[in-house]
Formats: C-alpha cells, sequence, structure tokens
C-alpha cells in the first residue's frame, strides 16, 4: 500500500494540511502571549483543525476502505478500531466549542469586517 502512488499523494495532502494547521495555530498564541485579545483567530484555527480531522478520516477510509469502520474487537480492524471511533466522533468536533457555521460568522464579520445580515 506504502507503494501506491495515490496513498503516497493523499499522505502528502495529509502532511501539508497538518503544517498548514501548525501554522494557524501560532498567530492566536503569539497574541495571547504579547497579552493581546484575540478577535477572530482562534475561530480560524479551531475551524480548520476540525474539519481538518474530517478530511484525515474520510482519507483513511478511501486508503483502508470498509475495513475501516470495523470496531476494535474484530480480528481485521486496521488500527485497533481508532478509524471507527475517529469517524463516529469528528463530526462532533465541528459542534463542540461553536459550529463551524459559528465560527464563519465570527470570521466573516470580525475579521473580514463584513454585516451581520
Amino acid at each position: 500500500m506504502a507503494e501506491d502512488s495515490e496513498v503516497q499523494h493523499k499522505l502528502a495532502e495529509l502532511a501539508i494540511e497538518i503544517e498548514v494547521c501548525r501554522l494557524l495555530f501560532y498567530d492566536p498564541l503569539a497574541k495571547l502571549s504579547a497579552g493581546e485579545t484575540l478577535a477572530f483567530e482562534a475561530a480560524v484555527a479551531k475551524t480548520f483543525a476540525d474539519e481538518m480531522g474530517q478530511r484525515f478520516v474520510n482519507a483513511g477510509l478511501g486508503i483502508l476502505g470498509l475495513y475501516g469502520l470495523l470496531s476494535g474487537d474484530s480480528k481485521w480492524s486496521p488500527l485497533k478500531g481508532r478509524l471507527q471511533r475517529w469517524y463516529l466522533c469528528s463530526p462532533l468536533f465541528t459542534l463542540a466549542g461553536g459550529t463551524s457555521e459559528i465560527q464563519r460568522n465570527t470570521i466573516a464579520t470580525r475579521g473580514l469586517g463584513l454585516p451581520r445580515s
């Protein structure tokens, strides 16, 4: 599977997303360290990170196929059923701490200066 160019391409995309996510958290952390308040920066980082988790799970299922949905008690389950748990839990992260839609509204109004309505 590691020799498959499609898998390699997908893993490279995911590695890039990890780096982007890491960099998105630097700005809010730097502002907090300097004693500044956050307007929208945390919303950008949270939205990207939460949705990145869903993309990771979908990529894992794309690579492993339906085996990825097997529970941990199955002898054929890859990753001891973790992918199945992540698949079931990843949508919850876009709801916890404010839905992605609310985060986008915060980004639009505070970050981009767009009107509320």
